[in-house]
Order: C-alpha cells, then sequence, then structure tokens
C-alpha cells in the first residue's frame, strides 16, 4: 500500500466512530471494548445451585467491584466532560467453579453459612414434631437423587439405602447416628442434594427435618472426618463420596477435590483398583458393587481436575478394574465358587 493511504476499512470505522461520538451515541472502541470485558463475566456466569452462597473474589471483602475503566478525571488536558464512574455490580454467581476455597479472605464464613432457606427445612425438630416422618416421606425426599444422580454415579446399593430409610424411621435418626454413623452421612447427602435440586424444578414438598440435611458444607466435612483414623470400609468410602457429590452439585470443586484425594487412597487400601473378579472371595454382588464404586470415583475423578486443571488423583496405569458391561477377567474365579 502506497505510503501516506490509510486501509479502506480503518476510515470507514473512523469514520462511524467519529459520527456516533458527535451524536453522543457511543463511546471509543477503546472504551466500548473495556466495558465489554466487564460485563462479559456477568453474560457467561455459570449459575450452580447455591448461587447465593458461593462467594466471588470481588465481594468478598468490598461487596462490590468498582469500574476499571480509567476515569476521564485522570485526563484533565483532554478537556473533556468528567465522567462519574459506575461501579459495576458482581453477582456471587461469577466466582469461578472452586473460587470460593482459594482465598482466605470469607472462605471460612461462606462455609460455616446455613445451605438452607426459609421453608426448605424445619429448623426445630424437637418442637415443631419435625423428627416425625415416614418412609414414603424419606422416599419423596430423595426421588431426585435416585432419577438424576444415581444413574450417573450408581456407588450405592439402593436396597440397602431403602433399609435405612426404614431403620430411621422405626428407630430414629438418634439412634441411626450411634450405630452406623456412615449410613446417616449418607442419608444426610441424598437428602442434601435432592433437596438442592428442588431449587431448580421448583416442585412443592414437605420441608425437610433439619436432622436429615447437612445444614453447611462444614457440618458435611466434619461428618467424614474421623474416618481419617477409623479403618476404611466400603461404607466409609461411600459416606465421602456421598459428601463428594454433595459438594460438586454446590460447585464447590476445591474441597470436592480435597475429598477425592482421601477417597482415593481408602479405594487403594480396599484393592478397588484391582478387577474384583479375579478373586473367589467376592460374591458376585459385592464384586459389581465395588466396580460401580470405583469406576464412580474414576468419573468424579476426571471430572474434578478437568473443572481445576489439577493433576489426577487415579491414573489408568495403575488400575485394571473392568466395566460391568466389559469384563475381561471373566467368571472362572466364581464359577469354582459356584462348584465348590
Amino acid at each position: 500500500m502506497p505510503q501516506g493511504q490509510s486501509h479502506p476499512n480503518s476510515r470507514r470505522d473512523a469514520l462511524e466512530v467519529t459520527e456516533e461520538m458527535e451524536d453522543g451515541r457511543a463511546e471509543p472502541p477503546t472504551k466500548k471494548r473495556r466495558i465489554f470485558l466487564q460485563t462479559m463475566g456477568q453474560q457467561l456466569r455459570e449459575v450452580g445451585v447455591g448461587s447465593g452462597d458461593a462467594t466471588s473474589p470481588y465481594s468478598r471483602g468490598l461487596g462490590r467491584r468498582e469500574s476499571l475503566t480509567p476515569s476521564l478525571n485522570d485526563c484533565p488536558s483532554t478537556g473533556r466532560p468528567q465522567v462519574r464512574q459506575i461501579p459495576i455490580q458482581t453477582p456471587e454467581s461469577d466466582a469461578v467453579p472452586g473460587e470460593d476455597d482459594q482465598l482466605s479472605a470469607g472462605a471460612m464464613t461462606s462455609a460455616s453459612k446455613t445451605l438452607w432457606q426459609q421453608g426448605e427445612v424445619l429448623a426445630n425438630p424437637a418442637t415443631d414434631g419435625s423428627d416425625t416422618f415416614t418412609f414414603d416421606d424419606l422416599i419423596a425426599w430423595s426421588r431426585s437423587y435416585f432419577d438424576h444422580w444415581h444413574p450417573a454415579y450408581p456407588f450405592l446399593h439402593a436396597p440397602s439405602v431403602l433399609e435405612s430409610f426404614n431403620y430411621a424411621v422405626k428407630q430414629g435418626v438418634r439412634d441411626l447416628a450411634e450405630s452406623s454413623p456412615h449410613k446417616l452421612t449418607i442419608i444426610r447427602s441424598i437428602m442434601s442434594i435432592s433437596l438442592a435440586d428442588r431449587r431448580q424444578t421448583r416442585i412443592m414438598a414437605r420441608p425437610v427435618p433439619s436432622q436429615l440435611v447437612f445444614t453447611s458444607f462444614n457440618a458435611a466435612v466434619q461428618s467424614i472426618q474421623c474416618l481419617l483414623i477409623e479403618e476404611t470400609s466400603i461404607l466409609s468410602l461411600q459416606a465421602v463420596v456421598s459428601v463428594q457429590l454433595l459438594l460438586i452439585s454446590m460447585l464447590r470443586y476445591n474441597a470436592a477435590s480435597r475429598l477425592e484425594g482421601l477417597a482415593a487412597r481408602m479405594a487403594f487400601h480396599l484393592g478397588l483398583h484391582r478387577c474384583p473378579m479375579q478373586f473367589s472371595a467376592f460374591p458376585r454382588k459385592d464384586a459389581e458393587l465395588r466396580q460401580r464404586l470405583f469406576w464412580s470415583m474414576y468419573c468424579i475423578d476426571r471430572y474434578i481436575c478437568i473443572r481445576l486443571g489439577v493433576p489426577l488423583a487415579i491414573r489408568d496405569s495403575e488400575i485394571d478394574t473392568c466395566f460391568l458391561t466389559s469384563e475381561r477377567h471373566g467368571d472362572a474365579a466364581h464359577e469354582l465358587e459356584g462348584m465348590a
């Protein structure tokens, strides 16, 4: 292009900007781009279940974020009229998934904040009679979990969960907490996930007793702290994964990632990374449950690592557990067991 000759697109853009500025209809392109970048986070937000609980790095300390656009007050020599800075409100749902636990300011407050709104949970079971519920109530309250979450992550044995429901109805939640706290942790995770899903479906239902749900993220994590010193079992690992799934449903990916490290080590201690069909000691139903539990953990691990960009906790080179639908080791061990 000859020297001194401008590109036609450049001339056209400059003409359009000049006309718009003269009419007072637009701002210069650089300022328009800054405004676009500021509002893009609001347009591309990912709305989670706990949108009122997730914390934004901007809203933690200030409650709002000031505009990053340089004020015209900084350029008094231009002679242009001064423009007042307009604060841009930043919703809490603008926080990047997992960002809620990265900053120390406000993290503890958010984790201890109650998860439920008024009308979702009966807060005083001892005085308002909410400790009285039926088996059908438990089925209705947990329907969302078994309809949507259990098919994707079948790490639980549904008939065993129903037995726990029946025990809680007949013997009471307090007795269940003393006899089998891990089962109560699983029930609370199921009920909490289903109750949170109710906000999305807008289904009207009876409020859930507070003793059947986790009141905060801290309460959920504290329910499995004892597993750090206890002997590992399938039931205790299921309790960890149930709490982990609750955190994922609430977009608490960093907390779920920390539990993934615990869950992976517990799985290795139980030998879940080895196909149970190779050993005759496991009945077929137990072997299938071990496979379902392991592959549920495997999928959760992949999902969390993709969202956070962190290394895998379970590597393919260290496992040989078969899929339920593509068994490679055969049923030779179980056939020998049946012949005996």
